[in-house]
């Protein structure tokens, strides 16, 4: 019964991991640096877009899955 409620809850983490939504994904020193990571990211077919913004002092990579 343990064994059962485990993968149960597993799938049910799995599934909203997965969602859609934009999500921080790491800061970066230059725009450059972030724009390069988040084309990579979308290229991989990891996530579906991204955008850099300011967020002082660094920028913020945040990506849509």
């Amino acid at each position: 019964m343990a064994a059962a409620f485990l993968t149960v809850g597993g799938a049910s983490l799995a599934a909203a991991s997965a969602e859609a939504g934009w999500t921080p994904y790491k800061n970066y020193a230059t725009y450059a640096a972030c724009q390069q990571e988040g084309k990579e990211l979308v290229n991989a077919g990891i996530v579906k877009n991204y955008d850099c913004s300011w967020d002082s002092p660094y920028w913020l990579l945040s990506v849509y899955r």
